[in-house]
């Protein structure tokens, strides 16, 4: 009679020890994925300062509410008050209407200091597939922060948001120059009057938008 041989005790743990490299390096992977969305969101916040402040320094205006943006064909031309005026959601991800959040990015875009096209009113999505929105700052204080502009990066998961505020700031969503609040939805609205959160929750899939006075 034919015997039927299973696995030896050697056999079971080679098996086990590939299993286990094969977990390992996929969470390695997915590591160092993540850790590349915390840096290039840290620099896509860093080089959209930058392009405010070289906007500034070239024209005397703030990007969207440039009332002389009619320099170039086709840029809508802002009111020159020295804020952002809108009633609409800061993140808006399809087609702005006709205001000075959406003339935010175009002005940039015309100007050559922000890659994309000028005719494209989209608010640009970072590393982390949601949309950047701006918030005016002048006369209130989104998330306790005071400035001209506020921006804002949407949908930012926890562990990034926390990660990105500790290598930015001081860790904390309330306080610094980079704060956060709880966010549900991408097109969410973050009002000026908007209060930061307490602190980042673990909680599972939780999201914040994240925030940065300019």
């Amino acid at each position: 009679m034919k015997k039927n041989h299973g696995f030896t005790l050697v056999e079971i743990a080679i098996v086990l020890v590939i299993i286990g490299l094969l977990l390992g390096g996929v969470m390695k992977g997915q590591a160092m994925i993540e850790n590349a969305r915390i840096r290039n969101l840290a620099g896509e916040l860093e080089a959209t300062a930058a392009a405010v402040y070289a906007y500034q320094q070239r024209y005397q205006r703030l990007p969207g509410d440039d009332e002389r943006a009619t320099r170039w064909i086709g840029a809508i031309a802002g009111d020159g008050n020295g804020r952002l005026d809108s009633n609409d959601n800061a993140f808006e991800l399809g087609t702005m209407g006709n205001h000075e959040r959406r003339n935010f990015w175009q002005h940039l875009r015309h100007a050559g200091l922000l890659k994309g096209d000028a005719a494209d009113t989209r608010q640009p999505q970072h590393a982390f597939g949601t949309p950047f929105g701006v918030v005016s700052g002048n006369g209130a204080t989104p998330l306790g922060l005071s400035g001209p502009i506020v921006l804002c990066a949407s949908m930012v998961p926890w562990q990034a948001a926390e990660a990105l505020d500790l290598q930015l700031d001081d860790g904390r969503p309330d306080s610094g120059t980079l704060r956060a609040q709880v966010q549900t939805d991408p097109a969410a609205n973050l009002g000026n009057a908007a209060a930061a959160a307490a602190q980042y929750s673990v909680a599972s899939g939780a999201h914040y938008a994240l925030c940065k006075a300019l």
